[in-house]
């Protein structure tokens, strides 16, 4: 019935990862369960079945791949580009690497620098974004932890597939391998272990497979008084996670209202919400990035450049380098403004804004040879996202170049 379930579901999700992983689960349930064992050799019994049956499997198996890769492909194709990325991160930094959690921020400045290197390169300029997961769990290992964490995590899967395979049989730890095996070939395009349940699913499945061991017990005898003591730790371990948890929802809830009061232009009201909320929320780099780009909005360049400078290494994508440039423009220090902008032209090339903001700063500077040239990248710059905006700044450039002259292509 679960099986049934799952086969009518996984067409409906479209996500290809989901479809590979089952088809393993699919292949371990007909190789180690003995029952599937059963039916499959009562329908294979001779030689030439057997040879018909491979034929047949790998034909089946070499159409889904084609149609895998051919559907979403613009989705396959980013993915590689990530990876592509990501091995030159790897590469600066391949024994110990950037540092956990670091990937996102730091990846998305060797992508800046992948385009900015290459500009030519317009299939994965339209195709990239700024993205926080590798979509490949051993490549993110290896990049925030290096080849040394890759080797430990490595270690672990070692192990527990030799405890799998010298208990061959035993119900439990089929289980827990199939529930292992199914999430490590996820992480193969995605990022399940970055997703708290499937982290703890994954736990468990290595607990069941290291279960019933017979050899190298431990045993722990406890006793009342033991038993009470652990009781009252464990009680207050969740009173104060239920305590940590139900203020940091309060805080979402106060932060919400002080991102309206910003839409409202309650600007007093907002400043004095956000500074309080900074203290509490000084963990979620998402606060702090909106805490910086709602100064900008209510013109404290300052302010916003101390909140925003505070994140840069845990939260700096395109959007970031807009806001932080935006307020270095605030203040007067052109050439700070100019690196922000430029840098988030590079991490996002099909992103207007940026550009758009190059071309406004060095008309004033005067410029015009780099402002001319970012208007024509502007008209050459192929629309992602269709928008009055975008179109707002395609016509604005056309007059410009116009008033100076130049010829263009659209």
């Amino acid at each position: 019935m679960a099986s049934i379930l799952i086969l009518a579901i996984l067409p409906l999700t479209q996500a290809r990862t989901s479809w590979i992983a089952a088809a393993v689960a699919l292949v371990f349930v007909g190789i180690y369960v003995p029952n599937i064992q059963k039916i499959l050799k009562g329908f294979v019994r001779n030689k030439v079945a057997k040879i018909v049956t491979f034929a047949s499997l790998t034909l089946i198996v070499a159409l889904v791949v084609i149609a895998l890769l051919s559907f979403k492909k613009e989705s396959a194709t980013g993915r590689v580009f990530v990876w592509k990325v990501s091995t030159a991160m790897i590469k600066d930094k391949p024994m110990f690497g950037v540092g956990y959690d670091k990937f996102a921020p730091i990846h998305n400045g060797y992508q800046a620098d992948y385009f900015k290197a290459n500009p030519g390169d317009t299939e994965n300029g339209y195709l990239a974004d700024c993205v926080n997961f590798a979509f490949n769990e051993y490549i993110q290992i290896t990049c925030e932890l290096g080849i040394i964490g890759l080797i430990l995590f490595l270690t672990l899967l070692f192990f527990t597939a030799k405890s799998f395979l010298s208990k061959q049989g035993n119900p439990s730890s089929i289980m827990g391998m199939g529930i292992v095996l199914v999430i490590l070939t996820s992480s193969l395009f995605s990022y399940p272990l970055h997703i708290v349940p499937v982290l703890f699913l994954f736990f468990i499945g290595v607990v069941l497979v290291s279960s019933n061991e017979t050899e190298n017990k431990l045993v722990l005898v406890s006793t009342p008084k033991m038993r009470l003591v652990l009781g009252i730790i464990g009680f207050l371990i969740c009173i104060g996670w239920f305590s940590i948890s139900i203020d940091r929802y309060k805080g979402e809830k106060d932060w919400f209202k002080a991102f309206q009061m910003v839409r409202r232009q309650e600007f007093d009201q907002a400043k004095s919400e956000y500074s309080r909320l900074a203290n509490k929320m000084y963990y979620n780099p998402f606060f702090l990035f909106n805490y910086g780009a709602e100064y900008t909005v209510m013109g404290d360049y300052k302010k916003s450049i101390e909140v925003l400078n505070s994140v840069e290494d845990r939260l700096a994508d395109s959007d970031f380098y807009i806001y932080l440039g935006t307020s270095y423009e605030g203040i007067g220090d052109v050439k700070k403004a100019l690196y922000c902008f430029e840098k988030a032209s590079n991490m996002l090339p099909v992103k207007y804004l940026p550009k758009y903001k190059l071309v406004l700063l060095n008309q004033q500077l005067g410029n015009d040879a780099e402002a001319i040239k970012m208007a024509k990248i502007i008209l050459t710059t192929p629309i992602k996202v269709k928008s009055d905006f975008v179109n707002q700044i395609r016509v604005e450039m056309e007059q410009y170049l116009q008033e100076k002259r130049v010829p263009y292509s659209k």
